[in-house]
């Protein structure tokens, strides 16, 4: 599992999925940045299953490559770099059929380009939590 040590899972009344490590912290992310459509992630791969599943998994792959350097943008507060990376996660989960989270990767490509660091702050560990939880439902299938 891709989340925190003792991290679990629970979606809440609003739909919203809750991820709690060991009850010090707190991160919650709309469930839909979760939902994958099917016949959009298809289209981009010619309706063709076998090249749909391997897109999830270079997804994965690559998506496991650029935590490590989205951290090391966030820490750096090096925005434009961060930018770059969220424009990747962008285009990657839009492949696979990822609309809403490729929506809110588009956010964090913007609030990157724009240096709005309030947001990117507000809304980092969120951003990460459901690319985690994105991941873990893929490889869960």
């Amino acid at each position: 599992m891709f989340f925190f040590k003792k991290a679990s899972n629970r979606e809440d009344a609003k739909g919203e999925k809750e991820v709690v490590q060991d009850s010090a912290s707190v991160q919650a992310f709309p469930a839909e940045l979760l939902e994958i459509d099917r016949e959009l992630g298809l289209s981009y791969c010619m309706n063709m299953e076998d090249f749909y599943l391997e897109m999830q998994g270079e997804f994965c792959n690559q998506a496991a490559e650029y935590l490590p350097k989205l951290e090391e943008h966030f820490n750096a507060e090096d925005w434009k770099q961060y930018a770059v990376v969220a424009h990747a996660l962008k285009g990657n989960s839009l492949n696979i059929g990822a609309s809403n989270f490729s929506k809110y990767s588009l956010q964090h490509e913007m609030a990157g380009k724009e240096e709005n660091v309030d947001f990117i702050k507000k809304e980092y560990a969120g951003y990460v939590q459901a690319l985690k939880a994105l991941m873990d439902e893929l490889q869960n299938q």
